[in-house]
C-alpha cells in the first residue's frame, strides 16, 4: 500500500518529535518540528486534506499591444486559481504587478474583452479570475508595449 506524502510528513515528524538520537540538542529538535510542521501546513491542507501546487501556464508569445486594454497573450488560464492567491505574471523572466480587480497595474484578467478586470478572490466585487480568463496589458502604467519576440508566464497556485 503506497503511503501519502502527508503520510510521510507526518512520520518525518513522529521520529524527529519521538526517536531521535541525544546527538541533536533539544532546539534542534524543535527546530525541525516547526520546519516539519510549517512544510505540513503549507504544502498539505490539513484541513481539506488538498495539495496546493504552484502552476504555471506554458511559456507563451505576446501579443503585439499598443494601447491600454489590449491582449497580451493567446493564453487563458486553463487551471482554477487558489481562492485568494495572487498571480504572478513575468515578461522574459521580470514579474510585473497584476491589477486586483482594477486595471491600474501594468497587467489585469478580465472575461469580457478587457472590459472589467477580475480579482483574486471570490468576495472581489468584479469575481475572482477562473478557468478561460485572459490577460490583458496596459502598456502607458508597463511605461512599454508588447511584441511578440516577448515571452509571458502566468504563475498560479491551484488545489489537487
Amino acid at each position: 500500500m503506497a503511503i501519502t506524502k502527508r503520510e510521510q510528513l507526518l512520520r518525518l515528524r513522529y521520529k524527529y518529535k519521538y526517536d531521535t538520537p541525544g546527538s541533536l540538542k533539544p532546539s534542534d529538535i524543535d527546530t525541525l518540528i516547526d520546519a516539519i510542521d510549517a512544510a505540513l501546513d503549507e504544502v498539505i491542507g490539513i484541513s481539506t486534506g488538498e495539495v496546493t501546487i504552484s502552476y504555471e501556464e506554458q511559456d507563451t508569445a505576446a501579443l503585439l499591444a499598443l494601447s491600454d486594454g489590449d491582449l497580451a497573450t493567446a493564453a487563458i488560464i486553463t487551471q482554477d486559481p487558489l481562492d485568494g492567491d495572487y498571480i504572478k505574471v513575468y515578461i522574459d523572466g521580470i514579474k510585473f504587478s497584476v491589477g486586483r480587480g482594477n486595471k491600474t497595474k501594468p497587467f489585469y484578467f478580465s472575461a469580457d474583452g478587457g472590459v472589467t478586470a477580475k480579482g483574486f478572490s471570490e468576495s472581489d466585487p468584479t469575481g475572482k479570475v477562473e478557468i478561460g480568463d485572459a490577460l490583458y496589458v496596459n502598456p502607458s502604467i508597463l511605461t512599454a508595449t508588447l511584441d511578440p519576440t516577448q515571452t509571458i508566464t502566468i504563475v498560479y497556485n491551484i488545489t489537487q
